[in-house]
């Protein structure tokens, strides 16, 4: 049965910008002037900078998250009936 959806990759593997729905979206106006493209690039890379610090924040926390959920291992010792069961129980 064939498919109601365009193709959007070439047999290549990359996407055709012809049939991809996103690349009239985030491609620039047609009729912009040079200000308008200098201050779109400056919000872009002003986005970017923003976007790579949140990154940044999330790789971080993810690694402190990492750090702080490390398992124990705790060999108990002791007499049979001396209570180590019911000590790991209690918490």
């Amino acid at each position: 049965m064939p498919s109601i959806l365009p193709k959007l990759v070439s047999s290549t593997g990359a996407s055709d910008p012809a049939h991809d729905p996103l690349a009239a979206l985030t491609a620039p106006p047609r009729d912009e002037s040079d200000e308008q493209r200098a201050a779109r690039q400056q919000q872009e890379e002003d986005a970017k900078k923003v976007s790579d610090e949140i990154d940044k924040f999330l790789k971080r926390d993810a690694e402190s998250v990492a750090k702080r959920s490390q398992h124990v291992r705790l060999l108990l010792l002791g007499q049979s009936e001396s209570g180590k069961s019911s000590a790991l129980k209690s918490e």
